[in-house]
């Protein structure tokens, strides 16, 4: 039984028992402590599969999905999102809005 980084199973879990982790991390695929399921995606495989990026943005709409969000920017502030992420550190994704 693979045993998850960070506090997935620790103390405060931040997946419920039996929940589900999806990652762009190959490696990641696996079961759990606590029946945690962790499978890994291929982001650019789904550029074009329109139905299933909606269903993803549903189930955040109903609150099921909840992304961790580092930090929101507009577009032209890109050159700042780079250099975050080159940074290092952050907890959650940077969003560009358009």
């Amino acid at each position: 039984m693979k045993r998850p980084r960070g506090r997935l199973g620790g103390r405060d879990p931040v997946v419920r028992d039996g929940g589900r982790i999806v990652s762009s991390r190959a490696g990641s695929e696996g079961n759990w402590e606590r029946g945690i399921e962790s499978r890994a995606t291929f982001v650019p495989r789904y550029a074009r599969e329109h139905d299933k990026l909606d269903r993803i943005r549903q189930l955040a709409d109903e609150g099921r999905l909840t992304p961790r969000v580092a930090k929101t920017l507009p577009p032209d502030q890109a050159t700042e999102a780079h250099q975050l992420l080159e940074a290092g550190g952050l907890r959650g994704r940077i969003v560009l809005t358009f």
